[in-house]
């Protein structure tokens, strides 16, 4: 799993957290998407999410607790496209058996709460990745790119890491965890991974990696002040109320 340092840009030293709240989160992703993400669709998201992490808890996964009064959307390729096209809000890039992710993940969560922030949207792209190694000094396809990837890779391609073990720096990977913080549809920080000291994730943070983890996701997520945050319909201009 490739260990990257987090990048920051326009850090805010000052972190006072009012938006993405529920209400406004849910009115934006109502009227914004003909109505497709109701009450009802988001509670379902969350505890299918909660049911599919804390299945992972035993002795091969790091443990984990997903709270309930988090509003967390599981998203299609279609509605990732439109949140990194014209969205706005947290999207988490990652899936369950991921020990990194795993270790992120209640981090993540407890910087959502110190800030007000109620809203992840969530998307997993294991399936879609492609898979090169490098075998005699040649770039051998072990998996072919699919279009929704490809697609993906383009539109990271200036924040993401180079493939690790191809000795090629043009060739991009999505490694997980990704956060990417998102207002109208411009990247304005991301964070990879956990921390660079964190070496091995069946060792869990200590607390003091765990609260500078914490800063470190409440600073990135800072800008998502008074947004309004949510996914707008691909055809049609995004509403705000930021």
């Amino acid at each position: 799993m490739m260990k990257k340092s987090l990048l920051l840009l326009g850090f805010v030293s000052t972190i006072l957290l009012v938006g993405c709240g529920k209400n406004t989160a849910l009115n934006t992703i109502q009227e914004n998407t003909g109505g497709l993400a109701s009450g009802t669709s988001i509670i379902n998201d969350t505890l299918a999410f909660k049911a599919e992490y804390e299945a992972l808890n035993d002795n091969e996964h790091p443990h984990m607790n997903v709270p309930e009064n988090l509003n967390i959307h599981i998203l299609s390729f279609d509605q990732t496209q439109a949140m990194l096209n014209s969205g706005s809000g947290i999207l988490f890039f990652w899936f369950p058996s991921c020990p990194w992710c795993r270790n992120l993940l209640p981090e993540l969560f407890a910087a959502m709460e110190k800030s007000n922030v109620k809203d992840l949207y969530y998307f997993n792209p294991k399936e879609l990745r492609d898979q090169k190694e490098l075998v005699d000094g040649k770039i051998v396809v072990k998996k072919e790119t699919s279009p929704e990837y490809q697609w993906i890779l383009d539109k990271l391609d200036t924040i993401l890491p180079a493939y690790e073990g191809l000795n090629n720096p043009t060739i991009k990977r999505l490694y997980v965890p990704a956060v990417l913080v998102i207002k109208e549809g411009k990247i304005l920080n991301h964070h990879f991974d956990t921390l660079p000291e964190q070496k091995d994730p069946q060792i869990p943070l200590t607390n003091e990696q765990k609260i500078k983890l914490q800063t470190i996701l409440q600073e990135a997520i800072s800008p998502l002040n008074n947004t309004t945050c949510g996914i707008p319909k691909i055809w049609e201009k995004p509403k705000y109320s930021c």
